[in-house]
């Protein structure tokens, strides 16, 4: 896999990593290349896949005690990113849809998930580690990972949504602008 990506990256062929970049205006409806759109829906399942399970196996140590995890991941991941599949061919998963037209503000979402998984998920585990470090018992250590993850989830997703961590800036095509010229002041600088 990781040569794989790695020969793709050399060769251009990953959003990226691409010689020029594809999109060099926010709003222009062109088609999206296909390797976009399995990359991008492959980040998608990667982010909201064990973000999702670890929400969930969460709620259910808080409320009833049990520590599932490993059910959980058998029982939905398959299920979780056949959904993200369905949503692509639907033309709903942002960053892979057929078009690049609402790039400017897609590309922004992406990166707000990027923004709220990964740090709630190193918080998460941070409190498992600390918990253990400090001898918590198991029913105290899952409230304590539940409270970590869900706040830092909760206070990264709103920055994230209001556009304030980087990246995450939405940009339009400018309603009154004629369809020749060209787009919002947005920057050309593409991933």
């Amino acid at each position: 896999m990781t040569l794989g990506c790695a020969w793709r990256a050399w060769a251009g062929r990953l959003p990226g990593a691409e010689l020029k970049p594809y999109i060099t205006y926010w709003g222009v409806d062109q088609a999206n290349l296909p390797y976009r759109v399995v990359c991008y829906t492959a980040a998608w399942i990667d982010l909201l896949a064990p973000f999702a399970l670890n929400a969930i196996g969460l709620v259910i140590a808080v409320v009833d005690g049990r520590w599932m995890m490993a059910e959980l991941y058998r029982w939905l991941y398959y299920p979780i990113a056949l959904a993200i599949v369905a949503a692509t061919a639907l033309d709903l998963t942002p960053r892979a849809k057929r078009s690049t037209q609402y790039e400017g503000a897609e590309r922004a979402w992406f990166y707000v998930g990027i923004w709220t998984v990964v740090p709630s998920q190193l918080a998460g585990w941070a409190a498992w580690r600390l918990g253990g470090w400090l001898q918590m018992e198991a029913g105290q250590l899952a409230w304590v990972r539940f409270a970590v993850f869900y706040a830092v989830a909760s206070v990264i997703l709103v920055l994230g949504a209001r556009g304030i961590l980087p990246r995450t800036d939405r940009y339009h095509l400018e309603e009154a602008a004629p369809a020749d010229t060209e787009l919002s002041a947005a920057p050309t600088e593409q991933s």
